[in-house]
């Protein structure tokens, strides 16, 4: 009886480490790197466009404005002057707030 009474408490132990796991994992980690700002999420922007588009591109692009969404940073870059209406000649980034990874950049020519 005692044998049994202590394999069940061992799997109801497994179970709960097993159902624990994953919120562990959803928790921020201490030392894991987070985009804080508009500033940074506009620098990893440009870092990501100069790479896929060059240098050159890059400087002509006048105007970065970022937003946070939820978990994502959205930056917009125009060739224009901040708050002048056009169309085309505009990149969107969206940039995770965890880790920085850049998910998607879209161009609009």
């Amino acid at each position: 009886m005692f044998q049994i009474i202590l394999r069940l408490m061992s799997l109801l132990t497994l179970a709960v480490v097993i159902v624990a796991s994953p919120c562990a994992f959803a928790q921020e980690r201490p030392g894991e790197f987070r985009v804080r700002n508009a500033a940074t999420a506009i620098k990893i922007a440009k870092v990501a466009f100069e790479q896929e588009f060059g240098k050159e591109e890059l400087g002509e692009l006048r105007c970065f404005e970022a937003s946070l969404k939820g978990d994502h940073w959205e930056v917009t870059g125009t060739h224009h002057k901040c708050r002048e209406t056009s169309h085309g000649g505009a990149f969107e980034f969206v940039i995770a707030v965890k880790g920085g990874c850049v998910l998607q950049i879209i161009a609009e020519m």
